[in-house]
């Protein structure tokens, strides 16, 4: 792993925002309560005053990078420097489960670079656990971290041996292949859904499960989980599942491991590739 001296600076200037608007959050939680709502274009997505809330404690500190952002909350917020150089950020990954105290959440923030191919290098990712207070941070060129201790994706190798983490986003499609899709979570010992895609990649990327797989979830969600899977020695295949240029309206599916396994998946190549090439 050689190190990327050149964005370390910005990888440092993230961790501190994510942990200071996690720190403000927190500390509001006695004295606050956060409404939510349904989204009314897409069903079951839930948008509460809480995202709103972390996303004005983090922008405008992004925005003073320099650095363009894709929000979730604010979609495309272009700034002065480009060269295809963004961050993605998700203030509140896992919203649901923050509002009835029913699982993790985190915030969730990458750094990457839109190439002209359409792909995307993911440089670094930065997640805060809200539920453990723990901070999540790392990408190929830094290796991955759980606070300051380097962590590492599983040796696991065998399917009938190891944990799937997934889920079913709002915008997941019911009318997929059901025969594909239960023939994917048949091959492994176990499967969880917990609500957060960032956590659930966090999971895969400290070795606490194997795989992660999930279909028309949105970037903001997986971008800086991406990072840290692929920091911590682990392997991820991503399909963008629109024909757009925009990243705001652009759902992908995602599969990350560890490379003993991701060979042994190719067997499910029919559900990876439904909609087009993997990445």
């Amino acid at each position: 792993m050689i190190e990327n001296q050149e964005f370390k600076p910005l990888l440092e200037t993230t961790k501190v925002i994510a942990e200071s608007a996690a720190k403000e959050l927190l500390q509001s939680l006695n004295s606050k309560h956060y409404e939510h709502k349904y989204d009314e274009r897409i069903q079951k997505e839930v948008k509460a005053t809480v995202d709103r809330v972390l996303e004005n404690l983090i922008l405008p500190e992004l925005l003073k990078t320099g650095y363009s952002v894709l929000s979730e909350e604010s979609g495309n917020i272009n700034n002065s420097k480009s060269d295809g150089y963004q961050f993605i950020l998700d203030p509140l990954d896992g919203t649901y489960n923050f509002l009835r105290n029913s699982g993790p959440s985190a915030i969730s923030i990458s750094f990457v670079k839109i190439k002209d191919s359409g792909s995307i290098e993911f440089i670094f990712g930065v997640i805060f656990d809200l539920l453990n207070e723990k901070l999540f941070w790392g990408g190929k060129q830094f290796g991955s971290f759980s606070d300051n201790i380097e962590i590492f994706v599983s040796d696991t190798r065998n399917l009938n041996e190891s944990v799937l983490f997934t889920g079913f986003p709002a915008r997941f499609d019911f009318k997929m292949s059901k025969e594909n899709m239960w023939s994917l979570y048949k091959d492994f010992a176990k499967v969880r859904m917990i609500g957060s895609a960032a956590i659930s990649l966090t999971h895969v990327a400290n070795g606490s499960a194997d795989s992660y797989f999930e279909n028309n979830i949105m970037l903001w969600d997986v971008a800086a989980g991406i990072a840290l899977v692929e920091g911590a020695g682990g392997q991820v295949k991503y399909r963008l599942n629109a024909q757009s240029e925009d990243l705001f309206d652009c759902p992908v599916l995602v599969l990350a491991t560890n490379t003993h396994l991701l060979d042994k998946l190719s067997v499910h190549d029919e559900l990876l590739e439904t909609s087009g090439e993997m990445i």
